[in-house]
């Protein structure tokens, strides 16, 4: 379980260390954490926290047909930039797959899911965990698939009049259109089998301090 401590590291050029999808409509880049974790042991002696979600979380095509098309899922991220930033840990959100997460959505490699996305939560992991829809004995052993991650979601635009009280009197003014913004409730996400590009990306990049 990870700690309340925390460290900062500061990342020049930041934009440089990131590696970007080959494809430029797949919305996903990748930065090597490996540098991280050097400059933490050697400028404070610590030892960075994580979770690697691996190879063996990714499932295949085979695996991915013998889902069902409803799947309950979590989602792991900071919503609205939303943490626990005393014990240095994201928020969970559950929902279920609004699309089959075999089925390449739109004709995309992504996938569909019912769950409260805001912004904040790009790049947040979503995982089916447990469960009994899963296919031979190996993959039931497993405590997740990671399906893919969170890249945006619909929203829907909503007008109306703005109405303005004078004091206390109970007439009422009608203002300017008033133009926002909600959000339904839905988010797409890259399929986790798009990050497999990334291996040739980590295994060449070099290991500089930051």
């Amino acid at each position: 379980m990870a700690s309340n401590e925390s460290f900062t590291v500061h990342v020049d050029i930041f934009e440089s260390r990131w590696a970007m999808h080959p494809d430029a409509n797949v919305d996903l880049c990748a930065l090597p954490v490996a540098p991280l974790q050097e400059f933490a042991q050697k400028a404070a002696g610590k030892s960075i926290y994580y979770e690697a979600l691996g190879d063996v979380m990714i499932p295949s095509p085979t695996e991915l047909g013998e889902l069902a098309a409803v799947e309950d899922v979590i989602m792991a991220g900071y919503p609205l930039g939303l943490w626990d930033d005393v014990n240095n840990l994201p928020l969970l959100r559950r929902g279920i797959t609004a699309s089959h997460p075999a089925v390449n959505f739109l004709g995309r490699s992504e996938g569909a899911v019912d769950l409260a996305c805001f912004p904040g939560s790009s790049g947040s992991p979503i995982l089916i965990m447990g469960g009994s829809h899963y296919g031979d004995a190996a993959a039931k052993e497993r405590k997740a698939i990671f399906l893919g991650v969170l890249w945006g979601g619909p929203i829907d635009l909503v007008e109306g009049h703005a109405k303005m009280l004078e004091g206390s009197s109970s007439t009422e003014k009608q203002g300017a259109l008033v133009v926002s913004k909600v959000f339904v409730h839905l988010g797409y996400y890259v399929k986790s089998s798009q990050l497999s590009v990334f291996r040739d990306f980590a295994e060449r990049w070099p290991v500089t301090s930051w």
